[in-house]
């Protein structure tokens, strides 16, 4: 996908990229899915996101674990999909963790996609 830049009164903004997996982690689960998330965090920055976890205590789907994948703009998020989709051991972990594994820790509840609002 080509990479979209806003131009706004004469700026050029990239507009950050953010992928958003929300987790409902099964009773008594919730150590070994903070692990396996501390593994997905570690193998997604190596491939150059920018990831954040955060524990969701109110609101929709609460209580979650919402799981970020930050891209600068569409021309870093779209390499950065071409990466998770070949790397060796992020398709390892994640066929291990939730593919092949019918007892997992938790289970995604939603995949959301956003870009920054710009607001002046």
């Amino acid at each position: 996908m080509a990479d979209r830049i806003l131009i706004l009164m004469g700026r050029t903004i990239s507009m950050a990229i953010v992928h958003a997996f929300t987790w409902k982690v099964k009773p008594g689960r919730r150590q070994e899915f903070r692990g396996e998330m501390a593994t997905a965090k570690t193998i997604i920055e190596r491939l150059g996101a920018r990831v954040r976890i955060l524990d969701r205590q109110m609101g929709y789907n609460a209580p979650c674990i919402v799981f970020n994948i930050e891209s600068s703009d569409w021309k870093a998020f779209g390499e950065l999909q071409g990466k998770m989709q070949s790397d060796p051991e992020l398709l390892a972990f994640w066929s291990k963790a939730h593919v092949d594994n019918a007892n997992r820790p938790a289970e995604v509840a939603d995949i959301a996609l956003a870009i920054d609002l710009q607001m002046g």
